[in-house]
């Protein structure tokens, strides 16, 4: 969902409780409960923490066998109704999220996120807005070393012939 990157260093951030203290207070200052934020990544760049907020379960929706009038519900009108059911329950937690990445914003913004440090930037990592600056500075990507994105120029010639081949046997294999 985002990431953000904190005044801080890593022996800081650590040494002052690491990813649990940070789900902690990330919560205290929202207003939910600490397990649902996910820290996908912590890396350098001052310190920067990758994290998913998780949206409320979905409460278990009641089946409803009979109208208003007490009348028996057919098999299809019940599972409409359950399905109109969980359909509003899914609404009210997607409502309920956007509600918590608006409270993150905001407190981000006017330096009230509290997070143990100061913020310097947040960024989200949603697919629909990835990389786009929600508060303060843009935040730097991981070393290559430390998020696999390195990639290597190709091979030449024979050697990059070889190089495929070799692929291409190790995927039959794996798909036998």
């Amino acid at each position: 969902m985002a990431k953000v990157r904190m005044d801080w260093s890593m022996a800081e951030f650590y040494s002052d409780g690491g990813t649990t203290r940070f789900a902690d207070r990330l919560a205290a200052s929202l207003g939910i409960d600490s397990f649902r934020i996910k820290v996908v990544a912590v890396y350098e760049g001052s310190t920067v923490v990758d994290f998913e907020i998780e949206a409320e379960e979905v409460e278990e929706v009641e089946e409803v066998t009979t109208d208003a009038e007490g009348n028996a519900l057919t098999e299809e009108q019940i599972a409409a109704n359950k399905a109109a059911a969980l359909e509003a329950a899914q609404a009210k937690a997607a409502a309920a999220l956007a509600a918590v990445k608006e409270t993150l914003v905001e407190q981000a913004v006017s330096g009230k996120l509290e997070i143990g440090a100061p913020v310097m930037g947040l960024e989200s990592t949603a697919p629909e807005d990835k990389g786009v600056v929600l508060a303060g500075d843009p935040i730097p990507e991981p070393s290559c070393e430390l998020s696999n994105t390195c990639v290597e120029p190709p091979a030449e010639g024979a050697s990059a012939l070889a190089a495929m081949w070799v692929a291409l046997i190790a995927l039959a294999f794996t798909l036998m």
